[in-house]
């Protein structure tokens, strides 16, 4: 029993600590203020089995 509410008790600390992690949307104007990094391309593949 002691096994099972510590089980319990660590996927209920780890699902409330996913949104401290979760991405936040960019808006347009954000992105601006931003710097770039890289660029990612895929060309000549037409499905993702093919990249």
């Amino acid at each position: 029993m002691k096994t099972i509410n510590t089980v319990v008790a660590a996927m209920a600390l780890s699902t409330l600590s996913f949104g401290v992690f979760a991405a936040e949307p960019v808006t347009a104007s954000q992105a601006q203020n931003m710097n770039k990094i890289g660029v990612v391309s895929a060309d000549g593949a037409s499905t993702l089995d093919a990249l």
